[in-house]
């Protein structure tokens, strides 16, 4: 990619870089599962990389990630490559015969967390890993025993996510730890002596 951009005869030639399932599509079924580890993870470091680089030199280069369960002919990579050119795409993915282009779109209605049945104490958990949709209200009993000296009862109203917790949604995190903790916002309801 330097040695491209280095070049004044490539000024305005767009380098392809050319990765195979490197980037999950969605729910096509042509695509990766990244809870199922089938993504290609030094293609999807290409991508991070690339995508960098298409920041600091806009139109410079295209990501073509290929279909990782099918072979592609070279006519179809040629088209594709085309029109993402003429649309100004940065980005695609070949997926059973088809050009994929990455869009913004609205996020589907969500009931929200609705918290465990019965329960008046509960903390985020995780059921599974793979995906943010894996965090769970689980219910928390011990929170409501009495205070030993020195500690306090707050009602939770905000808590934020850190890497680790992110490492751990994604399965990803070595050993055990509980998820969440690390940081919140809420209501002192009770402080026991000291």
């Amino acid at each position: 990619m330097q040695s491209c951009l280095a070049e004044p005869r490539l000024a305005e030639a767009r380098l392809v870089v050319v990765t195979r399932g490197a980037v999950a599509t969605g729910d096509d079924p042509g695509g990766v599962d990244p809870a199922a580890g089938s993504v290609d993870v030094a293609g999807a470091a290409v991508w991070g990389l690339v995508r960098s680089a298409q920041a600091e030199n806009p139109g410079r280069f295209l990501l073509l990630d290929l279909d990782p369960h099918a072979e592609v002919s070279a006519d179809l990579v040629t088209d594709a490559v085309a029109r993402s050119i003429e649309m100004d795409e940065s980005q695609l993915a070949l997926r059973a015969g088809r050009a994929l282009m990455p869009r913004l779109v609205r996020a589907a209605p969500s009931a929200g967390l609705v918290a465990p049945v019965g329960q008046s104490a509960w903390r985020l958990g995780l059921e599974g890993a793979g995906t943010v949709d894996s965090v769970r209200p689980v219910a928390c009993p011990e929170v409501l025993e009495p205070l030993r000296e020195g500690q306090v009862r707050i009602d939770v109203h905000a808590a934020g996510v850190n890497f680790r917790d992110a490492l751990m949604v994604l399965g990803m995190y070595p050993g055990d730890a509980v998820f969440g903790g690390s940081e919140g916002a809420g209501v002192v309801r009770e402080a026991a002596p000291a």
